[in-house]
């Protein structure tokens, strides 16, 4: 359930984002590349909503959710 995040639906894809945070992409599928064992799915751009509220980007790293500059959560 993603309602306390106040989500918003692209435009084109009508696909969830969330205007709270620092920036979105709505994208339509563009291609499947093979990428060693994986695949690697490629979307093409089609708009950038307006509006984005965020400030400070949520940043994960080496199993910790971060900002910038402070360990969040986990071990240091």
């Amino acid at each position: 359930d993603f309602a306390s995040f106040e989500p918003s639906r692209g435009r084109i894809s009508g696909a969830v984002f969330f205007p709270d945070g620092v920036a979105a992409l709505e994208c339509v599928p563009h291609a499947l590349v093979p990428a060693g064992d994986h695949t690697l799915a490629v979307g093409r751009v089609v708009s950038v909503p307006d509006g984005m509220r965020g400030v400070e980007p949520l940043l994960y790293h080496r199993r910790h959710y971060v900002g910038v500059g402070s360990v969040i959560g986990g071990r240091q």
